[in-house]
């Protein structure tokens, strides 16, 4: 993985986050019922591995598929990608792959969790260290990134615009304080996450 594209996956989410995430303080969020953004990134994409192949789902027919990551990925995430459903599949290459596609969860949370070493929990949210209850994007990232370890996934949540980076079934980044990563300690600025 090219380490200056995942520098400009974090930037762009960053920038994104502080864009539809954040007010001022001591005003409230007017924009309460606007549907804001949320992204299921994938990095390091290989057609030619058969396991990336068999634990994913097409996709839509998106133009850009096929085409170099540009350098302003911001832009791309907000006017390109905004509304798409499921997750962007980018290539080693930096090439878009697939664009609203699916992961196939064809493992059992307790199978993943098991070969992680994982406590089991009642909550598979609690059983892989997040914070507080996900939806289906971030557990999907856990999975995806266990199945496919030579990935990294990235997740901003389309509720609270908390940004995680996932490799092997593990939250590695987080800019939540109180999650359980596989790092010594968590990231409360992007800026941390980045280096």
């Amino acid at each position: 993985m090219t380490e200056n594209l995942h520098y400009k996956i974090l930037v762009s989410l960053g920038n994104i986050r502080l864009k539809h995430y954040s007010v001022p303080l001591g005003e409230e969020d007017a924009r309460n019922d606007e549907k804001r953004p949320g992204y299921l990134l994938v990095y390091g994409f290989d057609t030619n591995n058969r396991s990336h192949n068999s634990n994913v789902r097409n996709g839509t027919k998106h133009p850009l598929v096929g085409s170099q990551v540009p350098d302003d990925l911001k832009t791309l995430l907000e006017n390109d990608l905004l509304h798409v459903d499921g997750a962007v599949f980018i290539g080693k290459d930096n090439i878009l792959y697939r664009v609203g596609a699916h992961l196939l969860n064809n493992v059992p949370p307790e199978r993943v969790a098991e070969q992680l070493e994982l406590q089991l929990s009642d909550e598979d949210w609690e059983t892989f260290g997040f914070a507080h209850r996900v939806n289906t994007r971030h557990l999907n990232a856990i999975y995806g990134s266990f199945l496919m370890p030579e990935t990294r996934f990235y997740t901003m949540s389309g509720k609270t615009g908390d940004i995680r980076v996932y490799k092997g079934g593990r939250i590695i980044k987080s800019t939540v304080p109180e999650e359980k990563t596989s790092q010594v300690r968590p990231y409360t600025r992007l800026e941390e996450m980045v280096a």
